[in-house]
C-alpha cells in the first residue's frame, strides 16, 4: 500500500491528466524534402540505438504556425525529440558555424535550418536580420520552428536563463502579418537519465501548447512588454517539464531518490520533479539520516544501472537470460564486426571534444557516419568480388545485427540480477541491509507525499 501511494503524485501530467500517452510520431510517414525524411529515419535509428527513447505528454498541433521551445543539454541529439514528435517538417534554428561543417552542414542546409549569429562566436550579429526575415516568412506560411532558447548546449541541474530572441521572433512574425498571425508555442522538456551512458533512458515531455496573441493583447500591443511577458510565460511552462534543483547536491539527491522510489508510468523527468518535491518537504525528524541513505544508496544504484524496483524484484533464472543470447550469438558476433571499429574510433575521437555534451555528439555523429559506411563498403566489396547476392545478404545481416545488439544489450542487463546485491554492497556496505534501506525510504516518503 505504501509503494502504491508513493507513485500517485508522479502519475499526473502537467495539464492534470493521469496518463502519459506516447507522442512519438515516427510511425506516421514524415513529409518534406527527401533529405529531411532520410535524416528523420536515420536519426531515429541512431538515437534509439544509443538511448532508450520515450516521447510523452500533450498532443502536438496539427496545423498553423508553431514554435517549439526546448531545453538544450546534448548537442545535436536534442533535435531528435521535436522531429520525432510530429510528422510536420520542422525548421531548426542552429548556430551558423554548424552550417560550415562538412557533413553536418550539408544536412542542415538541405533541411532548411536557419542560422543564428551569436556575439560570443565573434561574428557580425547584424546578419540575424536575414534570419528573422526567414523566420517571419516560415511562420506566415504555417511552418514549425524549433529553437533552444538557453542558447547553448550544457548539462545542468536546472533550466538556464532564456535568450529573448525566441520572444522577439514571435513578436516580429506577428507584426509582419499585420497583427493577424497567432503562433502557438509548444514547450518541451528533455531529461537524460545518464546522458553519457549507452542505452540509458532519454525522455521528452511535450508540454501544453499556448497562444502568443492573448499575451500580446494583455500587454496592450506594447511589444517590449509583450516580449517580457512571453519570456516569463515560456520559462514558467518549461520549468514544469524538467527538474529545477537549487544546487548540484540537491539534484543528485533527487535523482537518487527517483531511483529508490517505486517507478510510476510517468516519464523520468516528471518522476525526478516529484522526488525533488518530496525531498524539500522532508524536514522532520530523521531527515538528515534519510538524506545520507538516499545519497549513498542512490549513487550505488546509478553506478550499477539499477532501480529500487529491480533490487526488490525476484532474481531471474540463468536460463531465461542465457538461452536467448545463445540463440542470437551469430548475429551478436556479426554486430561486433559492424560496430567494433566505428564505435572504437568514435569513442577515441570524442575524448578530444572540448565539453562533455560535445563528447556525446561526437560519438553519435561518428556512429552516424562510420557504422553505415563500413556496412555499405563491405557489402559493395562482397558484391564486386563474390556476388551481388552475397553483398545484399551482408547488408541485411548487418542491419539485423544492429537491432539484435541493442535488444541483447538490454536483455543481458537482466544478468545484473545475479550480482546486484553484491555490486550495491561494495559501495553501500551490508548486502542484506540494502533491501531494508530501500523499503524504509519508500515508506517514509510515501507518508510525506
Amino acid at each position: 500500500m505504501a509503494d502504491q501511494s508513493a507513485t500517485q503524485a508522479s502519475d499526473a501530467s502537467p495539464s492534470g491528466a493521469t496518463s502519459w500517452p506516447s507522442r512519438d510520431a515516427f510511425e506516421v510517414p514524415a513529409i518534406g524534402s527527401w533529405t529531411y525524411r532520410l535524416m528523420i529515419r536515420w536519426g531515429w535509428l541512431l538515437m534509439r540505438t544509443h538511448f532508450r527513447i520515450e516521447i510523452r505528454g500533450e498532443a502536438f498541433p496539427t496545423n498553423g504556425p508553431v514554435v517549439i521551445i526546448q531545453n538544450h543539454s546534448n548537442g545535436l541529439g536534442d533535435a531528435h525529440f521535436p522531429m520525432s514528435a510530429t510528422r510536420r517538417p520542422i525548421r531548426v534554428l542552429v548556430k551558423y558555424s554548424l552550417l560550415k561543417m562538412p557533413l553536418v552542414g550539408y544536412v542542415l542546409r538541405n533541411i532548411d535550418a536557419i542560422p543564428m549569429y551569436r556575439k560570443k562566436d565573434g561574428v557580425d550579429t547584424r546578419q540575424n536580420a536575414s534570419s528573422f526575415e526567414a523566420i517571419d516568412t516560415a511562420l506566415l506560411d504555417g511552418a514549425v520552428i524549433a529553437i533552444f532558447p538557453e542558447g547553448e548546449s550544457l548539462n545542468s541541474h536546472r533550466l538556464r536563463p532564456l535568450k529573448s530572441g525566441m520572444a522577439r521572433m514571435l513578436v516580429s512574425a506577428f507584426e509582419a502579418s499585420d497583427n493577424k498571425l497567432n503562433p502557438i508555442v509548444v514547450p518541451v522538456g528533455v531529461t537524460y537519465e545518464d546522458r553519457d551512458r549507452f542505452r540509458s533512458t532519454a525522455s521528452a515531455v511535450m508540454g501544453e501548447p499556448f497562444e502568443v496573441v492573448p499575451i500580446i493583447e494583455r500587454a496592450g500591443f506594447e511589444f517590449r512588454v509583450a516580449i517580457r511577458a512571453i519570456m516569463k510565460e515560456s520559462r514558467a511552462r518549461m520549468e514544469k517539464l524538467t527538474i529545477q534543483a537549487d544546487s548540484e547536491e540537491e539534484w543528485r539527491a533527487a535523482v537518487g531518490l527517483e531511483r529508490i522510489l517505486p517507478r510510476s508510468s510517468a516519464p523520468i523527468g516528471m518522476r525526478q520533479i516529484e522526488a525533488l518535491k518530496a525531498l524539500r518537504r522532508d524536514t522532520g525528524e530523521g531527515a538528515e539520516r534519510r538524506r545520507e541513505i538516499i545519497d549513498k544508496v542512490g549513487d550505488s544504484l546509478r553506478r550499477a544501472r539499477l532501480s529500487g524496483d529491480e533490487i526488490l524484484a525476484p532474481t531471474p533464472g540463468w536460463l531465461s537470460i542465457a538461452l536467448p543470447l545463445l540463440a542470437l550469438s551469430p548475429l551478436l558476433i556479426l554486430a561486433l564486426a559492424v560496430w567494433g571499429l566505428p564505435v572504437l574510433l568514435s569513442e577515441r575521437a570524442s575524448l578530444r571534444a572540448p565539453t562533455p555534451d560535445k563528447m556525446v555528439t561526437v560519438r553519435l555523429l561518428g556512429n552516424f557516419v562510420l557504422v553505415p559506411a563500413l556496412a555499405v563498403l563491405t557489402a559493395v566489396t562482397l558484391g564486386l568480388t563474390v556476388s551481388l547476392a552475397a553483398g545484399g545478404a551482408w547488408l541485411l545481416a548487418a542491419l539485423l545485427s544492429v537491432a539484435t545488439f541493442t535488444w541483447s544489450y538490454d536483455h543481458a542487463a537482466a544478468a545484473m540480477a545475479r550480482w546486484r546485491r553484491r555490486v550495491i554492497a561494495r559501495t553501500s556496505g551490508g548486502t542484506e541491509s540494502i533491501p531494508g534501506a530501500l523499503r524504509s525510504i519508500r515508506e517514509a516518503f510515501a507518508v510525506r507525499r
